[in-house]
């Protein structure tokens, strides 16, 4: 059970987490309104398969044959799918309408060889492209035009970060 108090006495917001039998997981939570959510896990991994939300929706989770990746998400008439590359990185998402298999978008992500993020496109549009330099992100630019750059430290924290409207090169 969690509890805030304001320290003026006004304010108490109380939640509720209860765990399975064994402890290891969550098995349901309940928020200051008193509505629940429950959690159904695997067994054997822990990998949450079922969410049942306060209004009764529930949300089914599919795992590959290891349980050690999510595959997709139905919730109602939505299927959110998850499809891996040889090299284990998420290559598309798909949305879809269980009820009209012609309804769907699909996001695809285009790496480099190191594993980072080159490009989102939605279809055949382009989302959004990064460029790297010396392995950090310097420059993400956008399907609309606009642009984010950064600058770092020589410790490689952020120091800067530029907004460009319709991919303006000057910082």
């Amino acid at each position: 059970v969690t509890e805030t108090v304001n320290t003026g006495g006004a304010v108490r917001i109380k939640t509720e987490t209860v765990y399975t039998s064994d402890g290891a997981y969550v098995s349901s939570v309940k928020d200051q309104f008193g509505n629940a959510t429950t959690y159904t896990n695997d067994k054997q991994t822990g990998a949450v398969t079922y969410v049942t939300s306060p209004n009764g929706l529930i949300t089914v989770n599919g795992y590959d044959a290891s349980k050690s990746k999510l595959t997709s998400v139905t919730a109602g008439n939505t299927k959110v799918s998850y499809d891996y590359g040889n090299d284990n990185r998420l290559d598309s998402i798909v949305f879809a309408d269980k009820n009209n298999s012609s309804k769907y978008e699909k996001f695809v992500f285009g790496y480099d060889n190191f594993g980072r993020i080159l490009t989102t496109k939605v279809g055949t549009k382009e989302l959004s492209t990064n460029e790297y330099t010396n392995g950090i992100l310097t420059r993400s630019e956008y399907g609309n035009g606009d642009a984010v750059s950064y600058d770092y430290t020589y410790a490689g924290l952020t120091s800067a970060v530029y907004q460009h409207n319709n991919a303006e090169n000057d910082k």
